[in-house]
């Protein structure tokens, strides 16, 4: 549970805000169905090498679904180490006084989320419940 939740927190630390959900809801399916597909396969090998070393008295089955388990980890952690990119890691990111953002798609975009914030920048506010 604790490196589903680290894993969680890096993968939507470097998915767009905007993305976040699609994101989430992807590595949600991807553990799920990981999951169907690697207990079958685990089940899989095991009966078939029960079947054909000594049936289920003897060991070979389980220990051929450990190296198979073992194989596929030590692959997913090759793979991370090779193809993560940690230079994007603490990038600053954007903010809407950036020269970047001066457009008025984006303008659009802070004044709609303002309205459906509830946000009023220059209204005076007063602590009077009246």
């Amino acid at each position: 549970m604790l490196t589903y939740t680290h894993t969680n927190i890096a993968i939507l630390q470097v998915a767009p805000a905007s993305m976040a959900g699609t994101v989430g809801a992807i590595f949600n399916g991807a553990l799920e169905f990981g999951s169907a597909v690697g207990f079958a396969a685990v089940g899989s090998i095991e009966t078939s090498v029960e079947a054909t070393h000594g049936g289920p008295e003897e060991y070979h089955g389980r220990a051929a679904a450990f190296l198979f388990l073992l194989g596929i980890v030590s692959l997913e952690i090759i793979s991370v180490s090779w193809l993560y990119q940690r230079k994007t890691d603490h990038l600053p990111q954007p903010e809407f006084t950036d020269p970047v953002c001066d457009n008025p798609v984006v303008e659009q975009s802070k004044e709609k989320a303002d309205e459906l914030n509830n946000v009023n920048h220059g209204a005076k506010t007063s602590n009077s419940p009246v």
